[in-house]
């Protein structure tokens, strides 16, 4: 999970970038990654074509291209980035190793006789993450794939899954 970056550490990435420095220095000197540095600076630079004034943030920017696409289902554009990132949700659940990984997500904790929360503690992730594992919107990687099979005893995955192992 991405951890917040203080508001001080903000100001001072902003001031940095304000004296010409580049995102990749920034990011060294702040410690803070390259990929969120240039999301808060570079960003910037980009006008919204709604207000007419630089974007404020990433998060605003994502809003704004969210709502730019057209919803394949209803043939209009989203409303917001929140509907936009539930229809690509609903996508990967309907992706086929989405649902065999869900079913056998389901199948273990039934046989093992636990619950999801359960699952979250042994793995040390959220619930959330658990729940859209379960649901197949998301695909655990690394290392929160290896806890997920050794939590729910899993010495080999079936052979339609063992791609997750490479991916």
């Amino acid at each position: 999970m991405a951890r917040k970056i203080p508001q001080e550490t903000r100001k001072e990435i902003n001031r940095l970038y304000d004296e010409g420095l580049r995102p990749s220095e920034i990011a060294r000197q702040t410690g803070v990654s390259y990929a969120s540095v240039y999301g808060m600076t570079k960003v910037r630079q980009r006008e919204n074509p709604e207000t007419g004034k630089q974007f404020a943030s990433l998060g605003e920017l994502q809003d704004y291209n969210a709502r730019q696409r057209e919803n394949p289902e209803t043939g209009k554009q989203f409303a917001s980035r929140g509907e936009y990132e539930a229809y690509q949700a609903r996508q990967r659940s309907k992706k086929s190793r989405n649902k065999e990984l869900s079913y056998l997500i389901k199948k273990r904790l039934k046989w093992i006789g636990v619950n999801q929360s359960w699952l979250a503690k042994k793995m040390d992730v959220s619930r959330e993450a658990v729940r859209l594992y379960v649901a197949g919107r998301s695909i655990p990687k690394g290392e929160n794939l290896r806890k997920l099979l050794d939590s729910l005893e899993i010495r080999k995955l079936p052979k339609n899954l063992e791609d997750l192992i490479e991916d």
